[in-house]
């Protein structure tokens, strides 16, 4: 009995894509010591702080007192460096948003590559989904067929002891068969039952 040859669909696999993401290794995580925005956060105010101080010690002739200035130079040194001092404080809140936007940027990253990584295996799965459908719809028609062989045989069995049994041939019993049990779609093959026809 003839059938059609229906083969499972030829389906993209995801692995079969271009291999950037074996390209694309996951890069460590980079030091805060290392991050741009964190080393002119607190390397600007510490510059500037240096700049201030050579200024105000050059403009005044300061000179530096060593391990003998005591508490007097203590006294000119808060009272001659107060802005440079509070120039340098800046760096204390410009590094704390550093580090915060740094961790921001590392949890966007994550995030990023966890999505990436989901819709990867969203992949995969459609992937085995639609190859499981394509070998049920085979072994569904196998399933048919291999009933309608043996049921057309059995009938051509039958009918040659029937007088006038040679008008039916095993064409027409299998197109009998078809027109009794066939179904417009493969799912409904299978379990066998008549359709409207019959």
């Amino acid at each position: 009995m003839s059938r059609p040859t229906t083969e499972p669909k030829d389906v993209i696999s995801p692995d079969s894509e271009p291999t950037q993401n074996k390209e694309q290794k996951q890069e460590k995580v980079e030091r805060i010591w290392h991050d741009r925005t964190f080393q002119c956060a607190i390397g600007i105010p510490i510059v500037l702080f240096l700049a201030l101080v050579w200024y105000v010690s050059h403009g005044d002739n300061l000179t530096l007192a060593g391990m003998d200035g005591g508490s007097a130079a203590l006294a000119l040194f808060g009272d001659r460096f107060k802005w440079p001092l509070a120039v340098l404080a800046l760096a204390f809140p410009f590094g704390a948003w550093a580090i915060a936007d740094k961790r921001n940027r590392d949890t966007q990253e994550a995030l990023k590559r966890q999505s990436l990584a989901l819709e990867k295996q969203e992949r995969a799965l459609q992937h085995q989904l639609t190859v499981f459908e394509a070998q049920e719809e085979k072994r569904i028609q196998d399933l048919y067929y291999a009933k309608a062989k043996y049921s057309v045989d059995m009938l051509c069995h039958y009918v040659e002891q029937m007088p006038n049994g040679h008008y039916f041939s095993e064409g027409s019993l299998t197109l009998l068969f078809e027109n009794l049990f066939g179904k417009p779609n493969v799912r409904g093959l299978w379990p066998l039952s008549a359709n409207e026809v019959a």
